[in-house]
């Protein structure tokens, strides 16, 4: 479809559109003034209600960027702001204009920043209170918003392309905390133990309560060779977790694939790339040519990547016509279908299984969820991670950018994603047998009292350490499914629910 080839040729990274800012904005006043502008006009979760409690907390991040200072608002009336500046044992009391909307406020948080300046009090010259104030703004909006500095941006981007130093994980935000979306396989955070959903409460001596991402992010990663510790908080487990890592060159292979027995394909995307797409075409071509029936596909760990190298996998596997993917957003041009289209390369029409965890994130959640819906595959595993935001980069002239939630994106049936993920067909629930007693963690007993879940089967599990694939449990039994008797009866297209109905008995 011509709106799908439109679309995907604007430059979408980690569900993240790159735009160039139109103005030329290089100084403290640009850099909040740019925010709040681009706030109004795009920002998906902001309420224009929200201007006065946004301003507030601009104030408290002024408070929090020095000890010197304490800011505090002392009257509003019908027109006025009354505001005391304490700096030291001084006291200045000025008066603005009134908050009427978030385009005052921007204008309010910029005299006071001019007032700090002029006295002397700091030296903004290369923008670290306006860079600072300005994501406070963002941050009160929505987790995933965020100012990007000059030094951070090209380390930001290079996520998609290659290599990096670090220690290999994913990281976000959920309920204001530093959280772990999944370790990256292979890297020296997955073979220390870190796993999805894991809160960092410390890096190194630095509290990681009310961190940015991009703060974040700075101090994960560093050359190879160079150690950090975290100290993670795990569901279940009393004590924080002590972990010393080294880092090393984190090069993200996007995809793996072999051949199982029966003819089975196996194909694992670790990441969505720049190239995955290509190099999945190229596995799949070379699994068809070895005669493979039926497909297994892991996106177990995958935290994600780039919006259309998710349309593109999902197109081989889907009918003409059907829909992937939608996008909501205040902004109409945003605001979009995407179907399937035969542009795309060779459909694969044989069964597949989708395998999933809590570390399957973003656009990992738009292929299992487009092939979930449309009833196209068998979704085996845990739920997902529920990131179902999509945000906008809107790059500045002094090299900062600003990274805004401009849309939220819905899987077929108009399932919203964000923070509810993608749920199983077949639940596999992870559990510790201790003294004879099963444990599980809270989090998934309370998903299983949750009367709304769709699933048919449960199945609870003990992991193991998985050597190779003839270990792995969702492997191996989403090979018993492809191999038996009923699959021969059965096509996976539209029939998931029948097919799951037809082997409960059997599966339980």
């Amino acid at each position: 479809m011509n709106l799908i080839k439109s679309y995907l040729k604007i430059i979408l990274t980690c569900l993240f559109l790159t735009v160039i800012s139109p103005g030329a904005y290089a100084n403290n006043e640009a850099i909040i003034g740019s925010t709040v502008y681009y706030v109004e006009k795009n920002s998906y979760f902001y309420k224009d209600s929200a201007f006065e409690k946004i301003f507030e907390e601009a104030i408290n991040s002024i408070n929090r960027f020095s000890d010197e200072i304490f800011i505090q608002i002392l009257e509003i009336s019908n027109r006025k702001l009354k505001i005391n500046v304490k700096v030291g044992d001084t006291n200045e009391v000025i008066i603005l204009k009134k908050n009427n909307n978030l385009i005052d406020v921007g204008k309010n948080l910029n005299s006071i920043i001019n007032l700090l300046e002029e006295k002397g009090i700091i030296d903004d010259k290369n923008n670290p209170l306006a860079y600072h104030v300005a994501n406070a703004v963002l941050q009160e909006i929505d987790d995933y918003s965020s100012i990007i500095e000059p030094d951070d941006l090209n380390q930001f981007l290079i996520e998609t392309k290659g290599s990096f130093g670090g220690i290999g994980i994913v990281v976000g935000i959920r309920d204001e905390k530093l959280t772990i979306i999944s370790p990256i396989e292979g890297t020296p955070a997955f073979k220390a133990g870190v796993k999805a959903n894991d809160v960092i409460r410390r890096i190194e001596s630095s509290s990681a309560d009310g961190i940015s991402l991009e703060q974040a992010i700075k101090l994960l990663r560093g050359e190879k060779g160079t150690k950090t510790t975290l100290y993670i908080e795990r569901e279940s487990v009393e004590d924080l977790i002590k972990f010393e890592i080294t880092r090393d060159i984190i090069k993200i292979e996007s995809i793996s694939s072999k051949i199982l027995k029966e003819n089975i394909g196996y194909i694992k995307i670790k990441s969505f790339q720049s190239n995955t797409f290509e190099q999945f075409k190229d596995s799949l071509d070379s699994l068809r040519k070895k005669g493979i029936s039926s497909i297994i596909l892991d996106l177990r760990g995958n935290p994600g990547g780039l919006f259309n190298q998710a349309i593109k996998i999902s197109n081989i596997f889907l009918e003409k016509n059907k829909l992937i993917v939608s996008t909501k957003s205040k902004k109409r041009n945003m605001s979009m279908k995407f179907f399937t289209t035969p542009s795309f390369g060779k459909k694969f029409y044989g069964p597949i299984i989708v395998l999933v965890d809590k570390g399957s994130a973003s656009a990992s959640e738009i292929v299992a969820g487009a092939l979930k819906n449309n009833e196209r595959s068998l979704i085996i595993g845990e739920k997902t991670f529920g990131k179902g935001t999509v945000q906008e980069i809107y790059e500045q002239s002094d090299g900062s950018a600003i990274k805004l939630t401009i849309a939220e994106y819905l899987n077929p049936k108009d399932y919203k994603v964000h923070l509810n993920g993608v749920y199983p067909d077949i639940n596999f629930i992870p559990a510790d047998f201790k003294n004879g007693r099963l444990i599980i963690a809270e989090e998934i007993a309370s998903e299983l009292n949750n009367v709304g879940l769709n699933q048919k089967l449960n199945i609870i599990y003990s992991p193991k350490e998985k050597e190779t694939d003839e270990d792995d449990e969702l492997i191996k039994f989403s090979q018993e499914i492809l191999n038996s008797e009923n699959m021969k009866k059965f096509s996976f297209n539209g029939n998931i629910k029948n097919f799951l109905s037809l082997n409960e008995n059997e599966l339980s």
